[in-house]
């Protein structure tokens, strides 16, 4: 699991306490990784101007750091936010570079996560942002 110290401050803020003792159990097992991530300043202004709104673009810039994290490790996001995940895939359509984010939502059950991690993890097309841009109203 790659973090930043940004994701460490809000989960601090407001996770669970089954979230805390697995976090625990990762940092124990030293299956957690702390990344630096550094999102282009262009990329970030490209996602920001997507922001129908200024409520969007608060919640755009909320979760960069999600992103950021995704871009320096694996081009994962795993997030129970749905809105933040719709509002990224919404900016994938003309931001190019996060496209091939790969956003799942640990807490929804059609999504099969248990399957997916089992099987490797392996970016498939309607896990990707661009995917959700398609299939989004």
């Amino acid at each position: 699991m790659a973090t930043s110290h940004a994701m460490i401050k809000e989960w601090n803020r407001h996770q669970s306490d089954f979230a805390r003792q697995w976090r625990a159990g990762m940092e124990r097992r030293g299956r957690v990784e702390l990344v630096i991530p550094k999102l282009n300043a262009d990329t970030a202004h490209s996602i920001l101007a997507t922001a129908r709104d200024e409520g969007c673009r608060n919640i755009l810039e909320d979760d960069m750091h999600l992103l950021e994290a995704a871009l320096a490790t694996d081009r994962t996001v795993a997030s129970l936010d749905d809105r933040a995940r719709n509002h990224f895939a919404y900016a994938s359509v003309t931001v190019q570079d996060i496209a091939d984010v790969c956003w799942v939502n640990p807490g929804s059950a059609e999504e099969r996560l248990t399957k997916w991690l089992s099987a490797g993890a392996k970016p498939e097309a309607h896990r990707m942002l661009s995917w959700h841009a398609l299939a989004s109203p």
